[in-house]
């Protein structure tokens, strides 16, 4: 009898050395992996931008949740800054003045 990690090299080869496949195949869990997101606050929503910083998270969720922490922690926020969070390049959230 076949192990998990001999079928699942047998169905998709060795295309690569590590996969989360793999991983599961050998027994280990699957687990989110942290991404890099990042944060801006743009003057009007416009490309002028006031404050920028990346925040590693699990989730677009935990992310938000960081974003906003780190907004909290700024001494100030200008009254027309729009909160807008990227991963790779993707908008995940943006969020109008008074929103965050």
């Amino acid at each position: 009898m076949l192990t998990r990690v001999e079928v699942v090299k047998l169905i998709f080869g060795n295309l690569f050395p590590w996969s989360p496949l793999l991983h599961w195949a050998a027994g280990g869990s699957v687990v989110n992996r942290a991404m890099k997101y990042s944060a801006v606050l743009l003057k009007d929503g416009g490309p002028k931008t006031y404050k920028a910083t990346s925040v590693i998270a699990a989730d677009n969720t935990e992310a938000l949740k960081k974003v906003k922490e780190w907004t909290a922690s700024l001494d100030g926020v200008a009254e027309d800054a729009w909160l807008q969070i990227t991963l790779n390049g993707v908008g995940i959230r943006s969020l109008r003045p008074g929103e965050f």
